[in-house]
Formats: C-alpha cells, sequence, structure tokens
C-alpha cells in the first residue's frame, strides 16, 4: 500500500481535487481494504485520496487508476505506466509498479531508500497529500452522489505516539508488514521507513 503515495501524486497531477469520478464494476471486486464502494456511485478525487491513504482502499485505488486513465483517452494501464514515468523523473532505478493499490505482483517493487526520497516528494511537493495522511478519522457524508461511509487510519501511531503525522502503512502476503512513519517535535522531522 505504499505504492498508494504514487498513485495519489499522479492522481493530483492529472485532475482536480473537486472532479467527481464515478465507481466501475471492477472497483467493487476488489479486496481485502476496500471502501466498499457501490457501483455507480461518485465521490470526488479528494475523498478517494482520503479512502486511498487513510483507510488504504483498494477500490479507490482503482476507481482512480481507471477512471482518471479514461479522462486522458487512455486507460489504468495508461494510468500506471505514468507511475512509472514519475518515479523515473525522481532518478528512482530500482522501483517498478504493476497496479495502483499494492497488490502483491512479481513486477512491482521498490527499496527503502527510493520509498523515502518518494515520500519526501510527495509531502514537499503536493499539500493535499501532507495533509490527508495527518487525518485519524473521516466520515464521508450521504449526498446525492454516494452513502454514508466511515473509515479510520490504519496507522495507530497516529494521536499516540508523540508528533506522528502520518505518513502510510502496508501488508501484503509477500511483502509483510510495512510502513513509513514521519514524526515532528521540537523542529525536527524523523522518518522511518520499515519494509518486511
Amino acid at each position: 500500500s505504499l505504492v498508494k503515495l504514487v498513485t495519489a501524486m499522479v492522481t493530483l497531477d492529472l485532475v482536480k481535487p473537486t472532479d467527481l469520478l464515478r465507481v466501475h464494476k471492477e472497483a467493487t471486486l476488489e479486496e481485502p481494504t476496500i471502501l466498499k464502494a457501490k457501483e455507480g456511485e461518485e465521490f470526488t478525487v479528494d475523498e478517494l485520496l482520503i479512502a486511498l491513504l487513510v483507510y488504504s482502499a483498494n477500490d479507490a485505488a482503482e476507481i482512480l487508476a481507471d477512471q482518471i486513465g479514461q479522462k486522458i483517452e487512455g486507460d489504468r494501464k495508461i494510468f500506471i505506466d505514468l507511475m512509472n514515468e514519475k518515479i523515473k523523473r525522481l532518478g528512482l532505478t530500482n522501483t517498478n509498479f504493476a497496479n495502483p493499490s499494492g497488490i502483491d505482483d512479481i513486477r512491482q517493487f521498490s527499496t527503502v531508500r527510493e520509498l523515502s526520497v518518494i515520500t519526501q516528494y510527495a509531502l514537499n511537493n503536493y499539500p493535499d497529500i501532507a495533509k490527508i495522511v495527518k487525518i485519524k478519522d473521516y466520515i464521508f457524508t450521504k449526498n446525492n452522489y454516494h452513502e454514508k461511509y466511515s473509515i479510520v487510519n490504519w496507522n495507530s501511531l497516529i494521536g499516540i505516539y508523540p508528533g506522528v503525522v502520518g505518513v502510510k502503512i502496508g501488508h501484503t502476503e509477500s511483502s509483510g508488514h510495512s510502513t513509513i512513519v514521519l514524526s515532528e517535535r521540537e523542529g525536527e522531522k524523523i522518518m522511518i521507513v520499515l519494509i518486511g
């Protein structure tokens, strides 16, 4: 799920936070961590980014990749290609993405150092991402586009460990537990990237 930081960056490169995206059937088939959005519902990009980065929702990742891919006259694969192009522009050569959610795939890999570069770049250049990763819990109120949804941040250090302000946790069978944690205290920032 650490991949989702790049999914968020590419999303914000291509669309506005207020744009509406529709939930397609394939996204509703995702698992295990999902918002449980229903086919045909619509969410703003900002709402999907909150579900993506706070709750690590795989369906949100797929909605973003598919719908934004279509908006730029392509598809999900074009979006993933842009994720890989993004990290190449950062000079990273030991990272590759095969999907927008971080689900195990032999073609998907990274290193602790490169994930730290990605994280620093995301937090320094995307204020929306820096703001979202700090959210402890969130309620999507029912409206004309979707039902009510409640989520919590899987990063249990937020609000517990002094100064923790995010960033992202993840887990898959192949990679084990992973986390990127940023803490700010007395004007100093410390970031830890831990894989496996």
